[in-house]
């Protein structure tokens, strides 16, 4: 998504809980789940300006069925003027395909690594896996299927096509130790090793097998996480969810209250309830009424 406000620039100090280089720029782009710590300066002249965003499609140039739709709001400076019969619009707002404007805002980030921030790499590694991931096949459980070879595309990640567990998502499972929903045995290696420089490749397809399948890491384990909990791991693009193309890390809690994880929040809301059914009123700690999607 770009996002961008007319006449100002944003300062941005920090991405996905880590620190970087600042960066001004007129405009940002931010993925889906993506958080960002940006600084604001309001310093142009008295007035009403536009705060907007809109959808940056990377698809195919020919897709058009997308939503157009533009989302805004409005900063309004305090002080004495003339209101302005409209606000400005942000000029440097790129439009809905703009690969090269993207492309540019990636380009701009560094890592705050210097003598005054040290990034100190951990050599010694605690846990080694190998996730290869693979599009594959799972057996057909009856008749109906038609592919070329009776079995059903899939995608994997080890051999290990990830299937959602039903009725409770792994989340409110692992919060309330409610075993049978999931197993802890994800394969820290693949079921073969191919090598793609051999004058010959295999050309058999391994049939995948489906399972609700986790990592599991001690606490202080040599890996980089952000928060302890459970880690939904998958493709970029959704589809490749649903043909199996995702796994589950979950990191243990330490030994003590500031390395656990917190309770799980009295209105955390299930996984399998649809969207129109996760707008919920809430009282705010004010005690009025809050209306509240959980998504």
């Amino acid at each position: 998504m770009f996002f961008a406000i007319a006449e100002h620039n944003l300062t941005i100090v920090g991405m996905d809980a880590n620190y970087i280089k600042p960066i001004t720029t007129s405009y940002i782009v931010i993925s889906p789940g993506q958080t960002m710590d940006i600084l604001l300066t309001a310093n142009q002249t008295l007035g009403h300006y536009y705060i907007a965003a809109r959808q940056f499609w990377s698809q195919g140039v020919g897709v058009t069925d997308f939503d157009h739709v533009n989302v805004t709001a409005i900063i309004e400076y305090r002080g004495n003027y003339t209101i302005p019969l409209s606000p400005s619009f942000p000029s440097t707002l790129p439009t809905y395909k703009d690969l090269t404007a993207a492309i540019k805002f990636s380009n701009l980030f560094r890592s705050l690594a210097s003598k005054d921030h040290p990034v100190n790499v951990p050599l010694n590694i605690t846990t080694r896996m190998y996730v290869t991931v693979s599009m594959s096949e799972i057996a057909c459980q009856n008749s109906t299927c038609t592919s070329k070879g009776g079995d059903i595309l899939a995608t994997s990640s080890n051999n290990i096509s990830w299937s959602n567990p039903v009725p409770i998502d792994i989340l409110l499972a692992y919060y309330r130790n409610i075993s049978g929903v999931y197993t802890t045995d994800f394969p820290d290696q693949p079921l073969y090793y191919y090598n793609f420089t051999a004058d010959e490749l295999p050309t058999d397809i391994a049939i995948a097998d489906l399972g609700n399948k986790v990592k599991m890491l001690n606490y202080n384990e040599v890996v980089e996480v952000v928060f302890q909990g459970v880690w939904f791991w998958h493709c970029h693009i959704d589809r490749h969810m649903t043909w199996g193309m995702a796994a589950v890390f979950i990191v243990k809690n330490g030994g003590t209250a500031e390395t656990s994880i917190h309770k799980p929040p009295p209105h955390l809301p299930s996984c399998n309830v649809p969207l129109e059914l996760r707008v919920q009123n809430n009282d705010g700690p004010d005690g009025k009424e809050n209306q509240s999607i959980f998504i």
